[in-house]
């Protein structure tokens, strides 16, 4: 089969009912993972969570929820989908070993980045960017890790594990740089150790948006090759309720979007994860949004530049 070949799953499979849950509700036959140059992953894996559970059902309801997104974006003024997006079938978890997990996610994103594809990954808990982003750190050294999430999520071990949401970062920064956006809860311990490394960390603005110059001075700190690790909660709970852990005085959508679209225009994006949304916890709307945030990130990392 050459590269721009593609298989009529529908064709092949003629007759037989079948379900792949798409992104944007694309027939798998008509998304080329060959040609495509992003690709979704579906990662479900939930087994550290510690407050409230419900992360695993984040995937389906997020990609169930996007089949209802229009595929042009007024704000980039193009058909983002034109980009060419695959959706993976999810990836099985393994949850009675969190370290077997962290190594499936590397070797899945491994592949992806070395095919020359853009990996967007969605949780699942905070613990699958544990394994994505030392895969991209293994093709780039250079990369930073742009970690925003509402927790420092710094301890060493948690709940006899060391491998787990409330270590993801942690573990993270043993391997590669971290930039911390959106902090406004962390134990002591967790505090003193960021003061200690001296870990760059932007505490979540009060009005929910950064200042251009606090962007600006953010974009700075982060090297050319940037990878991106979204915690859904680090926006405010009035944004998306359906979190396990909401804080309170978390980014607006605004907020957000105009990191995101700063950060995209002037780095390279290697990779992106979004996590930690419980779409059991809250109103349908969350999935809707969180949908809707992913499909425009993709937009801001792929749309040429004007």
């Amino acid at each position: 089969m050459n590269d721009g070949d593609n298989l009529n799953f529908e064709k092949l499979f003629e007759g037989i009912p079948m379900t792949w849950p798409t992104f944007l509700n694309t027939p798998p036959s008509e998304a080329n993972a060959n040609a495509c140059k992003v690709w979704i992953i579906p990662i479900p894996y939930e087994a550290t969570e510690s407050i409230s559970a419900g992360t695993r059902f984040a995937p389906k309801t997020v990609i169930e929820a996007s089949k209802d997104l229009e595929d042009f974006d007024i704000e980039l003024g193009h058909d983002i989908s034109k980009i060419g997006i695959c959706t993976l079938p999810e990836i099985e978890s393994d949850i009675n070993s969190p370290e077997a997990m962290v190594a499936r996610v590397e070797k899945v994103t491994s592949i992806a980045i070395n095919l020359g594809k853009l990996p967007i990954l969605i949780g699942g808990e905070h613990t699958i960017s544990i394994g994505s982003t030392k895969a991209a750190k293994d093709v780039w050294e250079d990369v930073t890790v742009l970690y925003l999430d509402a927790h420092a999520d710094m301890r060493d071990s948690f709940m006899g594990g060391r491998f787990g949401h409330a270590t993801a970062a942690r573990r993270i920064y043993e391997n590669a740089r971290i930039i911390h956006v959106g902090l406004r809860s962390a134990s002591e311990l967790e505090y003193n150790f960021l003061e200690k490394e001296n870990i760059s960390k932007y505490v979540s603005p009060q009005i929910g948006v950064y200042t251009l110059a606090e962007i600006d001075k953010i974009c700075e700190e982060l090297t050319q090759n940037v990878y991106v690790s979204f915690d859904f909660d680090v926006f405010d709970p009035s944004v998306i309720p359906a979190t396990g852990a909401p804080e309170p005085g978390g980014l607006s959508w605004v907020g957000v979007t105009n990191l995101l679209s700063r950060i995209c225009s002037s780095k390279t994006i290697v990779g992106m994860d979004f996590v930690e949304l419980s779409p059991n916890l809250g109103p349908e709307y969350s999935s809707h949004v969180a949908a809707k945030l992913i499909y425009k990130s993709i937009g801001y990392c792929t749309v040429p530049k004007e």
